[in-house]
């Protein structure tokens, strides 16, 4: 919609192509998803720094992975990386 505006180009790939493009991005937000429930209300923040209250998660996904939200952002922007066809 805002493409135009700014001079972005859009590609149209073939169906399997375009699946297999955004396979990951579904995958980073399983994947933040899944962290975001495994934190819960007590300690999900938008912030850094934890609530006072909070206490270390180790169980679900927090048991494989440290992190696992800000992987799962950068695995969701690895869409934006993919080349067109220009």
């Amino acid at each position: 919609m805002l493409a135009p505006v700014f001079g972005v180009r859009s590609a149209t790939w073939p169906g399997a192509v375009a699946v297999a493009a955004g396979l990951p991005a579904m995958a980073g937000l399983g994947i933040v998803a899944t962290a975001s429930v495994a934190l819960g209300e007590r300690n999900l923040s938008p912030f850094p720094k934890p609530k006072e209250e909070a206490a270390l998660v180790e169980h679900g996904i927090f048991s494989i992975v440290r992190h696992p939200i800000y992987g799962g952002v950068s695995l969701s922007s690895m869409r934006s990386a993919w080349p067109s066809r220009e």
